[in-house]
């Protein structure tokens, strides 16, 4: 973003302050956005404040979000402005340098901080300390950087607010086994997106962890009776969310069919839940339209009716 000011605009308040009694001040300031600083400061009194103020923070803000601000600019317009909406910028910047974002990181406004926490450039140190920020949405920022650790996007898993664990299931950085464990504890839409982000080959462990057993197959009932089911929330979010081969559906269908006699039931409501994800594929949904039990079969015909329009008698 280009500069809103004209040099001649600046020109004209250097030329400004240059007439004032604070003359003699000036020799210690060091450039433009220092001396329109120190100016703004002496004007309070003037009929002339409001529309220099009002200049004066255009051009903070155009100084605040030009990528083409150096690093020294940044650090002298973090020191002088007191206005957080330009430190939120300054904060973002890509040149921001570390000790600015260290000394931001700590300031009293959370959306200053915010900036903080989303800025990729954050040092990794700042970003650790930030995941008890008080603030949920400095949190909900720190857990969507790339580049915040692993441990502290853990600790961030933890929270009971959505939209931060959202932003770890998002999050790159975040290790396997936090987003395995957030399967099992965490709503249906934050498991939504874990499945969506997790490759074929986990999605598939998920799967067929209760058909594993060393080298041989083992049945769902044999793994009710191993006391398994503890990981029902997991492959509850896998059936009814993931892309999953065709193949994998029928495979599966077919082993729960076999135990979804009962109308209500954790086998019967399996199947409602794979039936129910719009990637199965409709002979699939066709065979449970003839099953015997009555759950399933209503499952089944709405879905038709749906993807077929209401064409479904």
């Amino acid at each position: 973003m280009e500069l809103k000011f004209s040099l001649e605009e600046i020109k004209e308040v250097i030329d400004y302050i240059a007439g004032s009694p604070l003359q003699h001040d000036f020799a210690k300031h060091t450039s433009i956005s220092a001396l329109l600083h120190y100016w703004v400061l002496n004007a309070r009194c003037s009929g002339t404040y409001y529309r220099e103020q009002r200049r004066l923070e255009t051009l903070y803000y155009d100084i605040a979000r030009n990528p083409n601000t150096p690093p020294e600019a940044l650090a002298e317009l973090a020191a002088r402005t007191w206005e957080n909406w330009a430190l939120y910028y300054v904060a973002c910047h890509s040149n921001c340098p570390a000790e600015v974002l260290e000394q931001l990181s700590k300031h009293r406004s959370s959306g200053v901080r915010c900036g903080v926490a989303k800025n990729p450039n954050t040092p990794v140190e700042v970003l650790f300390r930030m995941r008890k920020d008080p603030s949920k949405y400095v949190r909900e920022n720190l857990a969507r950087n790339p580049n915040t650790p692993t441990e502290a996007l853990d600790h961030l898993s933890r929270s009971v607010l959505d939209e931060v664990c959202k932003g770890v299931a998002q999050n790159p950085s975040t290790s396997l086994e936090t987003l395995l464990r957030m399967l099992e504890d965490k709503g249906r839409s934050v498991r939504k997106i874990i499945v969506e982000h997790l490759p074929l080959p986990v999605l598939l462990d998920i799967i067929y962890a209760w058909k594993r057993n060393d080298s041989k197959k083992v049945s769902f009932m044999q793994w009710k009776q191993k006391g398994l089911l503890d990981g029902r929330n997991r492959i509850e979010a896998v059936l009814a969310y993931a892309k999953l081969p065709d193949e994998v559906f029928i495979d599966v269908y077919t082993e729960l069919s076999l135990l979804a006699k009962e109308p209500w039931s954790f086998f019967t409501d399996l199947v409602k839940t794979l039936l129910e994800n719009p990637n199965v594929p409709e002979e699939v949904v066709v065979a449970a339209s003839f099953s015997g039990n009555k759950v399933v079969v209503d499952t089944a015909l709405e879905v038709l009716n749906q993807r077929r329009g209401g064409r479904v008698a």
